[in-house]
């Protein structure tokens, strides 16, 4: 009885270990992804605003960083309960900015430049 028990303790130790590692891989996986965004956000927008030359701020084409963002808010909705909703706002916002102000569209671009680096900033 006893070697049974203990065989148990052990097959339901190690279904918790795999579980355990499943779970580090797939937080891993959304980091490495949530970074590569965060870095295609900046990038696309910097690329947009050098395109932009003297035309208006509404003439930029945000689709990318739009998909960008799109991604990163949809990357951290597996991890963050509320904190994704502020990205997928601005995604909408960048689509949508023909409905802003020149003032608040440059507002969003600046917010979005000053991300941080760090994806563990969005975690909470």
């Amino acid at each position: 009885i006893d070697l049974s028990e203990k065989l148990k303790d052990e097959i339901t130790y190690l279904k918790y270990q795999n579980e355990l590692n499943r779970l580090n891989n797939e937080i891993k996986d959304a980091k490495f992804k949530l970074n590569y965004y965060l870095e295609k956000i900046k990038m696309s927008l910097n690329e947009a605003i050098e395109n932009l030359g003297n035309k208006s701020i509404h003439s930029g084409d945000f689709k990318n960083s739009y998909l960008s963002l799109y991604s990163f808010s949809t990357k951290l909705k597996l991890i963050s309960e509320s904190g994704w909703k502020v990205y997928r706002n601005m995604a909408s916002q960048l689509i949508d900015k023909d409905t802003l102000t020149e003032h608040e569209l440059s507002e969003i671009i600046q917010n979005l430049l000053k991300m941080s680096s760090n994806v563990e900033d969005y975690f909470s």
